[in-house]
């Protein structure tokens, strides 16, 4: 990470430290300065005050403001910071194997989002915004700026701090109860689920992409997939077969598309895997799928 002018250096190398601090100090020149961060880290921007933008380097971003902390996973490339100069507040940095590490097993306690910061491989996670705990934004900062020993022993002082700061940063409130905090876990995984079903609705003659589909509703393939089948009973690509032969038996039954016209306006490229899937789906081949329609509707004498 390079230092900008306003970037005071407070604990640790960004380059070789398994965990580091900078701070953000306003300026009087009124231009907006700019941190350049390495591959592999989970950063985490505190903001007292002003404004920062912050891109991890895989496309994603958030413009965290005052009393806001935005944490993000910076890339193979790395990332950037941007922040304006009245912005004051601190920037704290983990190698993402050190905090993996460290959370492996506090997982469900964590907060919504970091963990598919922290653990997510195969799909870059997006960052997230949450409020800067009130501990953080006071009394931690101004501790960390001036710490109370010096010596040998600011190495320890400096070690426990960051500890404080995962337990008050890295976790959900504990004023949330536990029910509170899994129907919350529900909430986001039904979101994540009907985004997920949107974007299949609207990708649905494409080839499927799984890593692509999980980095657009914001988690990892693994976990996409495992809620996605306990939440829907079939498997993505089981609802995705779902959705092009209803869309493609409404085709046929129109009269304006034979079999193989259909079969390519869903997504299919071969007639064969078409036909399997159709009757899969509908209980008939294609070809016979409006006569098979009509002797259902049709009563027999």
């Amino acid at each position: 990470m390079t230092d900008s002018p306003s970037t005071a250096p407070s604990y640790g190398d960004p380059a070789r430290s398994n965990f580091w601090v900078r701070n953000l100090t306003p300026t009087d020149t009124g231009r907006a300065s700019t941190l350049t961060f390495i591959g592999g880290l989970v950063v985490f921007v505190c903001l007292r005050s002003g404004s920062a933008w912050l891109e991890d380097g895989n496309g994603g971003s958030i413009g965290p403001t005052a009393s806001q902390m935005g944490i993000g996973a910076t890339g193979k490339t790395g990332g950037h910071l941007r922040h304006n100069a009245a912005t004051d507040g601190i920037v704290v940095g983990f190698r993402k194997s050190v905090l993996r590490e460290s959370l492996d097993r506090h997982r469900p306690a964590l907060l919504p989002g970091l963990s598919d910061l922290v653990f997510s491989d195969s799909v870059p996670a997006l960052p997230l915004t949450e409020p800067l705990s009130e501990l953080i934004r006071g009394r931690w900062i101004d501790e960390f700026r001036n710490p109370p020993v010096q010596g040998g022993a600011t190495t320890f002082w400096y070690e426990s701090k960051i500890r404080e700061f995962i337990a008050i940063g890295c976790f959900s409130p504990a004023s949330e109860k536990n029910e509170f905090f899994c129907s919350r876990q529900k909430r986001l995984a039904a979101d994540r689920i009907e985004s997920a079903k949107t974007w299949l609705e609207a990708h649905y003659d494409e080839p499927l992409s799984l890593s692509e589909l999980a980095a657009h509703v914001g988690c990892s393939t693994h976990y996409l997939s495992r809620t996605f089948s306990e939440a829907t009973g079939k498997t993505i690509s089981q609802f995705l077969r779902g959705l092009r032969i209803e869309k493609a038996a409404r085709l046929i039954s129109s009269g304006r598309f034979n079999v193989s016209e259909a079969a390519i306006e869903v997504g299919y490229q071969s007639l064969s895997h078409f036909s399997k899937a159709f009757l899969k789906e509908k209980g008939c081949l294609p070809s016979r799928y409006t006569e098979f329609q009509g002797e259902k509707t049709i009563p027999h004498p």
